[in-house]
């Protein structure tokens, strides 16, 4: 079989077993190229001497290649690959939405401290004179919104009668009872202290809701006295001490007037032109939906309504303010009088009706007592005035 150029190639048909060098710019090499140019290599010799055909011959005599037969050569085609193509699993893209939430940082326990006084004077007993003007100040910590710690120190005139932080006592009892104050963001408290150092030399016993103590020491200089005290503290400025104070309530504020009697049926401890003094203190501890709060009407030296620990009922509230209270039960009921306040139209009635015996017989002692409230608010009252 013979290669062939390509039509009109003048290189024509190539004798099989040569082959082509494309790379020699045209040069070809077949059997009567080469015995023409030995022809020639012998004519130089002549010329140049036998030295010189020896060179010529090893410089300029063609390498035969070797002719391959046509089987030894291979076509090699790709072969198919029998892989499957690599698959490539789509990464998820970061978004705001499959991002998740970091962790939220620990909030700082909240602290709050508290430092109030009570205002008392002594009423009676020995080693301090009847009058004296004490003080009784509590420093008070709560932490997220529970009592930590209450401190009391009782003083009269200068004179510490009881230090709770250095009296190391065996029975102890303290009660803060937080209410609210003359504003929104302000609180008031009342206190129960009952307890005894731990030598029993020195005890201290004192309930502002019902506003009397006692405090007694067999230390020299020894003394035993009974106090009357102010039934809430100084005013707080929040947070509030018990988060069960916080939130919305339909009563926020405490409300005060000043007042006089202007009527009066029955035998009555009082009498017409009196002056007298309301305070109506909503209680925060209780669900924040009602409206419940202590009421005391004094008038002159005499407790009207609201004596020792009583003086307790349902109330309304217009914008925060007390609007209405009402105690419909009587003293057989609650120990009580019942009352009845419409601070619109400042009308606040007192009345009471309670069975005593008399020789045997049953009789029934009834009193009404009425009084004008004033328009203004009052100031707070105190015990030490």
């Amino acid at each position: 079989m013979q290669a062939r150029h390509g039509a009109g190639d003048p290189r024509g048909t190539i004798p099989p077993g040569f082959f082509v060098d494309d790379d020699t710019s045209g040069r070809q090499l077949g059997k009567g190229g080469t015995l023409g140019c030995v022809a020639v290599l012998l004519l130089l010799s002549m010329l140049l001497g036998g030295g010189a055909l020896v060179l010529l011959l090893s410089a300029k005599a063609p390498v035969r290649a070797r002719p391959q037969p046509a089987s030894a050569i291979e076509t090699r085609q790709p072969e198919a690959s029998t892989q499957s193509p690599l698959a490539i699993e789509a990464l998820p893209i970061a978004s705001a939405d499959n991002l998740s939430p970091l962790p939220a940082a620990a909030e700082e326990p909240r602290t709050t401290d508290l430092n109030v006084v009570w205002k008392a004077k002594v009423t009676s007993g020995n080693g301090i004179p009847v009058g004296t003007a004490c003080e009784l100040a509590v420093s008070a910590v709560s932490l997220d919104g529970r009592l930590k710690s209450a401190l009391p120190r009782l003083t009269c005139k200068g004179r510490v009668l009881y230090d709770g932080s250095h009296s190391n006592p065996t029975s102890l009892s303290r009660t803060l009872s937080e209410v609210a104050g003359d504003t929104d963001t302000t609180y008031r408290y009342r206190v129960k202290l009952d307890e005894q150092t731990e030598a029993e030399d020195t005890e201290i016993h004192l309930d502002s809701t019902s506003g009397e103590g006692r405090v007694s020491s067999t230390l020299a200089p020894e003394y035993d006295v009974k106090l009357e005290l102010d039934e809430l503290s100084s005013e707080h400025t929040g947070p509030a001490l018990y988060t069960s104070s916080e939130g919305p309530r339909p009563c926020r504020r405490a409300l005060r007037r000043n007042g006089v009697v202007t009527k009066v049926v029955g035998a009555s401890p009082v009498a017409p032109g009196m002056a007298c003094q309301l305070t109506v203190v909503p209680s925060l501890q209780q669900s924040s939906g009602d409206c419940y709060a202590r009421t005391r009407v004094r008038c002159g030296k005499t407790i009207l309504y609201g004596a020792g620990t009583g003086g307790f009922g349902p109330c309304t509230a217009a914008d925060g303010a007390i609007a209405t209270f009402l105690d419909d039960e009587g003293s057989p009921d609650d120990k009580d009088p019942m009352a009845t306040l419409d601070v619109a139209t400042r009308w606040l009635e007192v009345r009471d009706e309670r069975s005593v015996n008399d020789d045997g017989t049953q009789q029934t002692s009834t009193h009404t007592v009425e009084i004008r409230l004033d328009p203004a608010p009052a100031s707070v009252p105190s015990a030490s005035r």
